[in-house]
């Protein structure tokens, strides 16, 4: 059979350094899935909606707003106002109705 010569000198694999010899080893971080996107961009989800909504609602029937300030408040959850949003983010740690009813009576006041 034919003999096959050597490969020349710059086809001869090297080895590499390890990275325990002071190289660092390359890091694999996770990449975020495509979809994923600040919260702060995004319009408040239906979701969101809903739940202030319903709140708003349950105000009512309490006497903790007034007729008044349930159509105000209806309207800004509409349009995504974002001090609403924040009330309910801030509603949803602590679950103190009393403080969710004066922050959106003082949203109404204000805005």
């Amino acid at each position: 059979p034919p003999r096959i010569p050597p490969p020349p000198p710059s086809y001869i694999p090297i080895k590499l350094p390890s990275p325990f010899l002071g190289f660092p080893s390359p890091k694999k971080t996770p990449m975020p899935p495509a979809t994923t996107t600040s919260k702060q961009h995004l319009p408040p989800s239906q979701n969101t909606t809903t739940k202030l909504l319903l709140l708003i609602a349950l105000l009512f029937k309490q006497g903790r707003i007034s007729d008044t300030e349930k159509g105000k408040l209806k309207d800004l959850t509409i349009v995504s106002n974002g001090l609403v949003s924040a009330a309910l983010d801030v509603f949803e740690i602590d679950q103190d109705l009393e403080e969710l009813s004066d922050t959106l009576k003082r949203i109404c006041k204000f805005t």
